[in-house]
């Protein structure tokens, strides 16, 4: 289960989302641009940093990786695991497993 905690939408971030254990599953992270200006890696650079429990440092750090598109898929989750699985790509659409 997740929430998220900060939905920003001026493009400056961060956005901020916390998994709660909860239901057992996959799950996947991506970031959409609704706007309809430009594409994600002409927009800029974008971070997205995983914390897990209380630890102040991230357990891990994502960049906007240089490639096209309106859809970055950052990570899949196993809430079973814990494990998260780096997918860091850029398209036009969702990437499932």
């Amino acid at each position: 289960i997740s929430k998220l905690d900060v939905d920003d939408r001026n493009g400056y971030g961060p956005e901020t989302v916390t998994i709660y254990n909860g239901e057992t599953g996959d799950y996947t992270y991506y970031v959409h641009n609704y706007s309809n200006e430009l594409e994600m890696q002409k927009g800029g650079m974008a971070i997205v940093r995983v914390y897990k429990g209380d630890n102040a440092f991230p357990s891990y750090t994502f960049s906007l990786p240089s490639q096209l598109g309106r859809v970055w898929n950052v990570f899949n989750y196993n809430s079973s695991t814990g494990r998260i699985e780096v997918i860091n790509q850029v398209s036009n659409s969702v990437i499932r497993k």
